[in-house]
């Protein structure tokens, strides 16, 4: 597993993303067991954001492909 982001990290290293497309992929992401999301009950909130096995395999897959 990857180590965790925070998602204000994803959206920065995401140029020119909204927020609200953010949103929308990390929810379908997370829906599709690619991702986890840890929400930390603190102020100001925080939240993290993970590859998991199955979203490590699809990235080292994608790896591959890029090399050819």
């Amino acid at each position: 597993m990857t180590a965790p982001g925070l998602r204000g990290d994803l959206r920065r290293k995401i140029q020119g993303i909204s927020e609200k497309v953010l949103s929308q992929n990390l929810k379908e992401i997370e829906s599709r067991n690619l991702v986890t999301r840890t929400v930390f009950r603190e102020v100001p909130s925080k939240v993290e954001y993970a590859l998991t096995e199955m979203g490590t395999s699809l990235r080292q897959a994608a790896n591959e492909l890029n090399r050819r």
